[in-house]
């Protein structure tokens, strides 16, 4: 079986993934638009997601490489992982180790997301730009894993009520962060946002509907000479007067 990602006249160099005793040859698509797969595609990508699923829970009798996929269908695989309901902390470990994961986007599981799938994304911290965990309920605030991810551009906790200035120990090293959204952090204060103010870098911050923010807060920005974008509304304490 082969994907347009998957060539039927493989040129000798790409590296085969083993499916059961099935051979998958993984090529680089020719078409120009590869950020939504065809059904030829998807279909293989959730074969190889199910392969994924077993290896991670450790039926090892063959090895599954994949370190040829391109970025595009890296996150057309974490999709489809996402959509059936298999994507683990074991899951997200295994892709973060053997593959250049760019983007952890987690809205369609978020309610299942601890501490430990993020720590499992340790091994790609050289890669990723982007993670989002939007409305995570059960993130509990161990977040000194973030200060390795150095490449990080964007990073969302969007709406998760745990978060404390606990939560900030790790964003010290995050220099290259540029997107930070913090909507809707019930628990968020102006200390949080103080220690917020070191990352230089910064341009988009949103701290909508955190009801604990006060004009303090807002000061202790200044030093942020990069940000453009601030989104205040829905922050009761600060009256109207900045939002």
């Amino acid at each position: 079986v082969a994907l347009p990602l998957l060539s039927t006249r493989p040129s000798g160099d790409e590296q085969p993934l083993c499916v059961r005793g099935r051979v998958v040859v993984v090529v680089m698509s020719e078409r120009r638009d590869v950020s939504q797969p065809n059904h030829l595609e998807h279909l293989v990508l959730k074969v190889l997601a199910q392969e994924i699923l077993l290896y991670s829970r450790g039926f090892k009798t063959h090895r599954v490489a994949l370190e040829k996929l391109s970025a595009e269908h890296i996150q057309q695989l974490f999709q489809v992982l996402c959509e059936n309901n298999t994507l683990s902390a074991e899951v997200l470990a295994l892709l973060a180790s053997e593959t250049p994961l760019q983007r952890v986007l987690l809205r369609s599981c978020s309610d299942r997301v601890t501490d430990e799938w993020l720590v499992g994304l340790l091994p790609a911290a050289r890669t990723l730009i982007e993670i989002s965990v939007p409305w995570a309920s059960q993130l509990t605030g161990g977040t000194r894993w973030l200060q390795y991810m150095t490449a990080l551009r964007s990073l969302s906790f969007k709406g998760c009520r745990n978060f404390t200035p606990r939560w900030v120990e790790g964003f010290n090293e995050l220099r290259r962060l540029e997107t930070l959204n913090l909507r809707s952090c019930v628990k968020l204060n102006d200390e949080c946002v103080r220690r917020i103010s070191a990352l230089r870098g910064l341009r988009k911050l949103n701290v909508k509907d955190c009801p604990l923010l006060t004009r303090r807060a807002i000061e202790s920005l200044s030093p942020l000479t990069s940000l453009d974008t601030l989104k205040l509304a829905g922050c009761t304490k600060l009256k109207g007067d900045v939002c």
